[in-house]
């Protein structure tokens, strides 16, 4: 069972922490930022091999489901779809600021 649940981790939310870093930094800060998501990501496997033996018995892997369905929702609602977009417009839908398209067009800017 904690095969299956690494194979599904690593095909399903896995990946994200280590998409982010790349997608969504602003290149000002993403030295730092790489630093403590690369951190925190290894702290959270380093918990799940300390306590995988103590809880499989008694909870099974309903916490590990409960953190991954919490984890999908989370992405879904929160993270930017950033395909197609520049480093700029990332930044500026993460700051909820938005581009109106006559505007973009407009030469006075």
């Amino acid at each position: 069972c904690l095969i299956f649940y690494v194979i599904s981790f690593e095909l399903g939310l896995g990946p994200i922490p280590w998409l982010m870093m790349a997608e969504i930094t602003p290149s000002s800060h993403r030295a730092m930022i790489v630093s403590v998501a690369t951190f925190f990501n290894w702290a959270c496997n380093l918990m799940i091999a300390q306590f995988a033996n103590d809880i499989i018995p008694y909870a099974k892997f309903f916490p590990f489901a409960a953190v991954c369905i919490v984890g999908y929702i989370c992405t879904r609602l929160f993270v930017p779809e950033t395909k197609g977009k520049t480093e700029t417009q990332i930044q500026q839908e993460l700051l909820g600021i938005h581009i109106n398209e006559s505007n973009k067009n407009d030469s006075r800017h």
